[in-house]
């Protein structure tokens, strides 16, 4: 005999639920997604310890119910990060369900139990929402084996440590880290508060690192966009990699400078390889809509025969 749960009152349904194999439950929790039929945390908590075998009816379960039941799940489930990755479409999405009640030890007792792409995400919530109150955790995180959740931990601080020497104190030793992107961000951080300290580290790493510490070198510079930027920019171009001297033109023209227009009109497209060029184009492309000098040179680019003058002009059709 077939059961037709359509017919079938949600009292009843909830009835049935707690006597059901999964894969009947399965059935009976679909039809009361269906009806959007909720179940209150005394429910949830009572159908998840059920099926806690099960990290899809569980999850199911969940969304189904009451988000704060989050708090007694941590303890149910031997895999939270699964579970989390089976109940909501990204941590951030689940953070701002539970953010009433997401309590500093709260935040930790979850924290530590994600995985590291979660535990990045989490970071990015916490910065996005300004939780002050979460930066004891922020700071336990720059100690994160996975680096980038260490450079999510970088930013988080620089949006939440209000006192200048307490961020300095806390990010001074990411200087040396020994991923890019978190030595990058914990210089850029810095200099943003000190107006000066972090030079040193950038103009290191884009001279002497290595590739990808040089590229992350020059993005950051690129944010800085001083005249000092610009000149340790346009002092270490060219590489020879692609890979950094693609970023150091994209650096460039982010610098609020007026050299860097004669510095770009100075290279000679010709010389450049092509992944370079492509980025070259672009750059000019979005200043030439106020320069006159880069929209000549757009348009001579935008004459040249084959595949460079195509991507030139393919560039070119907003100006």
């Amino acid at each position: 005999m077939v059961d037709n749960f359509q017919m079938m009152p949600a009292s009843r349904l909830k009835e049935e639920l707690k006597s059901s194999e999964p894969r009947r439950a399965v059935l009976i929790l679909r039809e009361l997604a269906r009806r959007g039929e909720e179940f209150s945390k005394e429910e949830t908590v009572e159908l998840v310890r059920k099926f806690s075998g099960n990290i899809c009816l569980s999850s199911i379960v969940l969304f189904l119910g009451d988000w704060e039941v989050a708090e007694d799940l941590v303890h149910i489930h031997d895999d939270f990060s699964v579970f989390l990755k089976n109940v909501s479409d990204s941590v951030e999405a689940y953070l701002d369900k539970i953010a009433a009640s997401l309590t500093p030890s709260k935040f930790c007792q979850i924290f530590k139990r994600l995985s590291p792409r979660q535990r990045a995400e989490a970071l990015r919530w916490m910065q996005r929402n300004e939780r002050k109150d979460l930066v004891g955790i922020a700071a336990y995180a720059l100690k994160d084996a996975n680096a980038r959740v260490r450079a999510n931990a970088v930013e988080a601080l620089e949006k939440l440590v209000d006192d200048t020497p307490k961020l300095v104190r806390l990010l001074k030793h990411k200087l040396n880290d020994e991923n890019n992107r978190v030595r990058a961000n914990a210089a850029l951080a810095i200099w943003r508060r000190t107006g000066i300290r972090g030079f040193g580290i950038l103009e290191e790493m884009i001279r002497t690192g290595t590739l990808w510490q040089r590229a992350s070198a020059a993005y950051a510079l690129g944010e800085i966009g001083t005249p000092l930027a610009f000149e340790i920019l346009t002092r270490n171009f060219p590489t020879g990699f692609e890979e950094i001297d693609r970023n150091i033109i994209k650096a460039v023209a982010k610098c609020d400078v007026p050299q860097k227009i004669e510095w770009l009109l100075s290279i000679d497209p010709a010389d450049l390889e092509e992944d370079v060029y492509v980025w070259y184009v672009e750059a000019i492309t979005e200043l030439a809509k106020e320069n006159t000098q880069l929209k000549q040179r757009l348009e001579d680019l935008c004459n040249l025969p084959g595949k460079r003058g195509a991507i030139a002009r393919l560039f070119s059709k907003g100006i």
